[in-house]
This record gives C-alpha cells, structure tokens and sequence, in this order.
C-alpha cells in the first residue's frame, strides 16, 4: 500500500544545512565587496549641495564676465549674470533654512557681502568702471570663503556616509555568521529529534490510513450505522461522533442560506478597517500623552461607536428579518451614516470623497429604516469595491416619484480621474448608461425595502469617467431646507485650492445666508486688515497647496489673536486635527454635511473661545484627604482656576444635582460612597436630565494597576491620573480638556 501521509525528514534537513552553508558564504562574499566598495561622489549630493555647487558656478562665471567687462569694455551680459547669481544665491539660502542640521548660515556675512553687493550695483542706473571694479572685487573676495563652505558641507555629507556604509557592513559581518551558526544548529537539533519521531509516527499514520480510506466513502447515514454497533474502540466512536456533528452542522447551514450570508464578507470588510483605526488608537494612547492624544481618542471613539451602530443595525436586521411594519425615522441620519463609512473606505487607499446636497432633501420618511440603510449600503459599498483608484463625489438629490405622496430620492457616486473641477462641467458630460449597468438584484432589493414603490441601480460612463446612481421613492413627512437663513449676518473668509470641495463650501455658505470672500492665495490672509472690515470667520481647507498647514495656521492664529475673527479648519484626517488643534478655534472634518456643519458653525461663530471658556469653567474637587485636597486646590489656584471642595462621593453627587461642574476631580477610593460610584450616578443623572455637555471627570488613585483604572473608565469617568498629584499631570490633562473641546 502506497503510503499517504510520509515524511521526507533527512534529505530535507541535510539540504538545508547545504543551503545555510552557501548562504553563509555567499553573505561573507557580499559583505567583502560592499566594505572594499568606494563609494561614488554623487552618492552624496542632496538638495543642499547641489544649489550650494549651482551657486559656486554662478559666481565664477559672473566673476568672468566682470573681469572681461573690465579688459574689453563689453559689459551688455554682466547684469544678465549678476541677476542669475542673485536668484541662485537666494535659492541656497531658502534650503539652508530648511536644512539647519547641515548647515547654518549664522555669522556667515560672505553670502550677505556678496548679496549686498549686487543690490548696490544693481542701484547704479548707469555703472560706470569703478562700479564693476568694486563688484568684482567684492565677489572675488568673498568667493574663497563661499568655496570653502561647500567643500566643508560636501566632506561632513561624505563622511558621513561612509560612516554610516561602513558601520553596517560591520554589522552585517558579525551577525550573518551567527545566525547562521543558530540556524545549523536549530537544524541539526531537530534532524535528531525527527529521527527519534518518525518511527513512533509510522504507526499511528498506518492506523489514520486505515481510517481515512473508510473516511472517504462514508456519509451521514453509513456514519449512523457504525455508531450503531458495539465493535468499534473508543477513540474512533469519538471520531465518527465529531464526524457526524459536522455533517449535521453542513446540511443545517446549507439549509439555512439566505440574505445574510451575502452580508457577511462586507461587514467582516467595514469591522476589520475600523477595528485596525481602534488598535491603532491604543497603541498611540499607551505612549506618553499630551492634549494631541484627545483628539486620537475621539477618533477611537468615533470608530468605536460606528462599529456599535454596524453590530446593532445588523443584529436588528437578523431579528426583523423581512418585517415590512414602517415607521418614521431620520433619512439625514441614515445619509450621515453612509457618508461616515464610504470616507472610512477611501481613506483606506488615500482618495478622498466629497458630498453635495442638490436642493431639498427629505429630512423625516416613512418606511424600515434597517432595511433601507443596508441596502443602500450594500450598493454603495459594492460600487466603491468596482471603482478603487478614484475621487468620489457624492451627491444627493431629490425629485418626483410614481406616487404623488412619494419623492424620488438619487444618490449618485461620480468617480473622478481629477477633483480640481466645477460640478457643473461633471454635470454637463455626456452621461450614457451601459448596457450591463441593471441591478442584477434590484427586485430582490425591492422586496427587502416593501414599502417602496421604485428601486433602481444603474452604471452610467463618459469617456474615463464613471458614475454609480440608486434611485429609491420614499414617503417624506419633512424635508431639509439647505437655504435657510442661519448665517445671516455673517462675514467669512475662505481659503482653499480644490475647486469641487471649494464650490461645495461656498454653496452652503451662500445658500445660509453668509456672506463670503474666496481667497485662493493663503498669503492674503496676512494682509487682512478687521479694522476696516469685520470678518467672523476664517475658514481654511487642508486642500491649499503650496503650504504646511500647522505652521501656517499657527502664524495665522497669532496674527488673529488681537481681533474677534475666529479661525477654522476644514480636515479630512484626524491626524492633521492632531497637529493644528491648539492653533484653531474650531476644527471641522470633511465632506460636510449641511444639516451638521452649519449649526456647529453658526455655534462656533457665537461662541466664546475654549480658552476663555476654560477661564469661565466651574472646578470640583472630590477628595476625602484634606492635605490632597489643599495640593490639588493650589496647583489650580496657580492657574488662576478657583475650585469647590467635598469630601466624598456622596456629597459630589448633591453637589452636582445642584449645580454644574465642567471638570470634576474624583478622588476612587474614598471612605463611604467611592469616586466610582460617584461617577455612575452623575452619569445617570446627566442622562436622566438630557445634559447637553457633561462634565468631564478626571479620576485619581493610587493604585496602578490595570484593572482599577478600567474600573474608573467603565464608570463613566474620561481620564484618571496618578495621586499625589503632580502639578505638570494636572495641566497635561487640561490642555486634553481644550483639545477635546476644539474638536467635539
């Protein structure tokens, strides 16, 4: 009988020893020719040198052509020159701004001699021969020290490198061989213990043999026979037994197929993306935090709360099953939703997506909204697998449906090769529909939703472009007016280079009311003068090209400080929200959604800054030791923050009912009621009473364990902190207060 199961040990292993032998010699051999190898000199150049020898040149021909101008008197080129060494020189100088690691132009006054120079030539209308006499002096003079510097940068960049060469080839030198060695000797290891194995296995894989050849002609009912009889051992009735377990858990699946099945690898897609933004959180909040770290957590929490709303949405859908009962829900919500998770897709592959409302929307319908939202995902999901290298722009739009009581509601996913470009002329493409675009399960769609009287999908082209549009009727009982009113009154600056996401802004903002200056060079900004026009708001994208937006805005956020203008800032990642919090008033993330961004920044724009907030804001210590208590109550009093005082849990949850605290320090381990569960029944109360802003509690223990600050977390509390306290802990966990408020 031809064995099944064999195993091929020592020609394998003495294989292997032949391959780490040639592997060891061939890394050795490698190793020599790297470490005799002499590096090239353009292995060196960076940007830096480069200019710098660019500008040597340019000197040494502008000092020729002086020098000919001063034996011949043919001058006509020598301007021509001067000017390109002035543009070339102050090229040098921008990069030794950017790269003071490797130079530094500090006491350097050859390059300003020879600037100066220039200028004082270039001042003469008419230079006669003494002015190029001084000129060609001046850089004849200064050249030596400009050529001296270059050969100084260009041997500290040399030497360097070779250092850096050289270093790792050392290394490569002393571990190859030892892992190799470790590798040899792993291998020789286990080829005696395989040795030792193999014969203990031939047995037991004639036995498996035996069984799989039985295996293999055996179905559910031969199974039930065997189990039947009384001459079969132990150890194969327990595997006949688990064999037949997974026939019967086959044909039950097989049998219980439906709709969800084709739900499965979408949501295991959508749970894996955002469980990867959580663990990733985590790992950031484990380092040493600071006020940035608020903004990452209410990223995490963000992730955290859609992957809450998937499981229930689908948990619901698995309980109603096809339930065709209606009831009036929020379509905004649903738009919102839809719109959280295609970002969280392209964001994934580095596309971005826009979203435009095209006149009324319906705001409240009639109808299952589980049903609806699943669907429309499903669609929208599926579309965006089909298309994965292009900008998306969402679009939602509303018209008339079959039935009179009923609205035609289109969202339409546009795939776009170039986002620099008016909606208008997307618009104005010639659309046609191909001929394979019909939902293949639009009526299976249509029986899932019941109470909708039209459902369609279609894929429509125009040259490269392509566009992905669902059309759904649905019984609106309110709609959602984009041209309200609520910015009236308002005067707004708005900064940005993407022509779609710039038309969408500045749409909304028209449409509200607002009143709007588009500034498409950022450096305009500095010239605005609030003296002789009132500004409310400046709003800048992360879209500007050309700049840094941290930098920018904390140079633009000085420059407003002194006015009542507010700055803002439209982001499409939390990690630029990370860097440019402290720097803005308000962050605020893209695409917008009219029915969202336009209350937030008509608060925004009334609202008193988070600093002066801060100042404004109501301190509670809870702490049972008075020597703590009189610590913590002198480091806020240093600050300028007057605090009130209790004693213990108890009296922290009257203290509260009575009035309100926006930052609570809690005391965990008190005498009598403790800090946690203090902080359940303040939490239960502010959702008894639909507090709008709750107060952020800030927990203290001793303890550094693991489980008593998941403890305090799960009781409701946003950070615990380390007692005694520690003055720079206790500003730290401020600046997250600021940060968190800037962005919530």
């Amino acid at each position: 009988m031809k064995q099944r199961y064999k195993i091929y040990s020592f020609p394998v292993i003495k294989l292997g020893i032949v391959l780490l032998l040639c592997l060891s010699a061939i890394g050795l051999w490698f190793a020599y020719k790297y470490y005799t190898a002499a590096p090239k000199e353009n292995a060196f150049t960076t940007p830096l040198i480069s200019q710098t020898e660019t500008l040597n040149n340019s000197l040494e021909v502008t000092i020729l052509n002086v020098d000919l101008c001063l034996q011949s008197g043919e001058c006509s080129e020598v301007k021509r020159y001067t000017r390109l060494l002035l543009n070339d020189l102050a090229a040098f100088k921008a990069l030794a701004a950017l790269d003071k690691k490797q130079v530094s132009l500090v006491g350097a006054v050859e390059y300003s001699n020879v600037q100066l120079a220039i200028n004082r030539f270039f001042a003469v209308n008419d230079p006669a021969q003494e002015d190029y006499y001084l000129l060609r002096t001046t850089l004849s003079n200064n050249y030596v020290e400009i050529r001296n510097r270059f050969d100084d940068l260009f041997f500290v960049e040399h030497k360097q490198v070779v250092e850096d060469l050289r270093s790792s080839v050392n290394i490569i030198v002393v571990i190859f061989p030892i892992l190799a060695v470790i590798a040899i000797s792993v291998v020789l290891g286990g080829w005696n213990r395989l040795k030792k194995t193999v014969r203990d296995r031939r047995s037991v894989n004639q036995s498996f043999e035996s069984l799989a050849e039985r295996l293999d002609e055996l179905d559910s009912s031969k199974i039930d026979e065997i189990l039947s009889t009384t001459e079969i051992d132990p150890i194969e009735r327990s595997i006949y037994s688990k064999l037949r377990l997974l026939h019967e858990k086959v044909d039950k699946q097989q049998q219980d197929a439906d709709l969800n099945q084709q739900l499965y690898g979408l949501i295991g897609y959508e749970i894996r993306g955002i469980t990867n933004t959580i663990k990733g959180g985590i790992h950031y909040l484990v380092q040493d935090a600071d006020e940035n770290t608020a903004v990452l957590a209410q990223d995490i929490t963000s992730a955290a709360n859609t992957l809450s709303e998937l499981a229930e949405n689908y948990n619901r859908l698995l309980s109603q099953g096809r339930d065709k009962s209606s009831s009036a829900f929020s379509f905004l919500d649903v738009v919102s939703e839809l719109t959280i998770h295609m970002k969280s897709k392209l964001q994934r592959e580095n596309l971005s997506l826009e979203c435009a409302f095209i006149g009324s929307v319906p705001a409240m319908v009639l109808g299952h909204q589980t049903s609806l939202f699943w669907m429309l995902f499903l669609k929208l999901s599926n579309a965006l697998q089909v298309q994965t290298d292009r900008n998306v722009l969402f679009k939602v739009e509303t018209g008339s449906g079959l039935d009179v009581d009923r609205a035609r509601v289109t969202l339409s996913l546009t795939f776009l090769t170039n986002t620099n470009v008016k909606m208008a002329k997307v618009d104005s493409l010639h659309w046609s529909e191909r001929a394979d675009s019909m939902g293949s399960n639009d009526e299976w769609t249509k029986s899932i939703l019941g109470n909708v009287g039209h459902f369609s999908s279609k894929w429509f082209e125009s040259g490269k472009q392509r566009r992905f549009q669902v059309e759904v009727d649905l019984e609106a009982q309110s709609y959602f007016a984009p041209n309200s009113g609520t910015l009236d009154g308002k005067n707004l600056i708005v900064c940005s280079s993407g022509m779609l996401s710039l038309e969408i802004l500045t749409n909304v903002l028209s449409m509200n009311g607002a009143t709007f200056t588009v500034c498409e060079d950022p450096n305009e900004l500095f010239r605005l003068n609030p003296s002789q026009q009132k500004v409310d708001g400046v709003i800048i994208t992360d879209a500007i090209e050309g700049i840094q937006i941290a930098p920018f805005s904390k140079t633009l956020s000085s420059r407003l400080k002194s006015t009542a203008t507010k700055l803002f800032l439209m982001s499409s990642t939390s990690e630029l929200a990370q860097i440019t919090h402290e720097y803005v008033d308000k962050v605020f993330f893209s695409p917008i959604l009219p029915h969202e961004f336009i209350p937030h920044l008509r608060e925004a724009l009334e609202a008193e800054s988070v600093e002066e907030t801060l100042e404004n804001s109501s301190f509670l210590i809870v702490e049972d030791d008075k020597v703590q208590q009189f610590l913590l109550k002198r480091i806020l009093m240093k600050q300028e923050y007057n605090a009130d005082t209790v004693g213990d849990g108890s009296e922290a949850v009257e203290w509260v009912k009575k009035q309100r605290a926006d930052i609570i320090f809690m005391d965990c381990i008190m005498p009598g009621m403790g800090g946690i569960q203090a902080t359940r029944l303040i939490r239960e109360h502010e959702k008894e009473n639909d507090v709008s802003i709750p107060s952020t509690i800030i927990g203290a223990t001793a303890l550094t364990s693991v489980a008593e600050h998941k403890a305090c977390i799960e009781a409701g509390m946003d950070y615990v902190i380390s007692k005694p306290y520690k003055s720079d802990e206790i500003l730290k966990v401020i600046k997250k207060y600021v940060a968190y408020q800037k962005i919530s």
